[in-house]
């Protein structure tokens, strides 16, 4: 499986862990629960934090916020927290500069994991909601959930975007050219995630386009990343070198793609 479904997976399975104090200050929105639970909190850089509860399937419920103070144990990278409502530690699993993964353990045998990403305003993120609420897509893909057009208009740079574009090997898009010199997006399916794309346009040398992802397996509908749609941007850094920007909750992401080299 891509190690970055495209790179927006990123997001909710993440992969590497080099952790500063500095890296929890911030606001983080928690990826929704089944049922619904989906809190925003910021940790302040003077020990203090600030937990907003949301929950997706009640948003008419509006619960008070806590107020805690926060302390790092960086031998076992636990958060001790301490507020009037009680005492509860969560353990940092994985941590970067737009996600975090951490665990609370419930009992001596059991304990959840909880997914975040880093936000700029206190809002949850209920668009990612498998729930009731949002009634998201129970059903395979049709033709007129999206409409796949992936061909790229003329540009006088378009011949520097074509190859398959990487993040530590793992293609994340390809420009592809066809035997009638037609020039398009493309990234092959896995084994869970097909990838379609539309409404590619150039604005000030950048390519803008629409990327769509959808999965045949039915065990994966209730997944947020099933008929998800995320507007993108690639623009060219060298020869060899590539910017990947995506939005996620009005959030801009950006990435750096090194252009794989081919064997022909």
């Amino acid at each position: 499986m891509y190690k970055i479904i495209p790179i927006i997976l990123s997001l909710i399975s993440i992969n590497s862990f080099a952790f500063n104090n500095s890296d929890l200050v911030g606001i983080w929105a928690m990826v929704p629960l089944k049922n619904g639970i989906a809190n925003v909190v910021e940790y302040k850089a003077d020990g203090s934090s600030i937990l907003q509860p949301f929950n997706c399937s009640k948003p008419d419920k509006k619960d008070e916020s806590e107020h805690s103070s926060y302390s790092i144990n960086s031998e076992n990278d636990v958060i001790a927290h301490k507020s009037e409502f009680g005492n509860f530690d969560l353990k940092i699993l994985e941590i970067n500069q737009n996600t975090m993964k951490l665990e609370q353990k419930i009992t001596d045998d059991f304990s959840v994991s909880l997914l975040y990403i880093k936000v700029d305003k206190v809002s949850p993120l209920c668009y990612l909601y498998a729930g009731a609420v949002n009634e998201p897509p129970k059903t395979g893909y049709t033709s007129n959930d999206f409409t796949p057009s992936p061909v790229i208009p003329a540009n006088a740079d378009i011949n520097k975007y074509i190859g398959k574009w990487a993040l530590e090997d793992d293609i994340q898009i390809e420009i592809a050219q066809d035997k009638n010199g037609q020039i398009f997006l493309k990234k092959d399916r896995s084994e869970n995630w097909n990838h379609l794309y539309n409404n590619a346009r150039w604005i000030n040398n950048e390519l803008h386009y629409e990327s769509y992802s959808y999965s045949d397996k039915k065990s994966l509908y209730n997944h947020p990343f099933h008929k998800s749609q995320h507007s993108s941007i690639l623009k060219i850094i060298s020869d060899e070198k590539l910017l990947y920007s995506f939005f996620i909750d009005d959030k801009q992401y950006d990435y750096e793609l090194i252009k794989l080299q081919t064997t022909n």
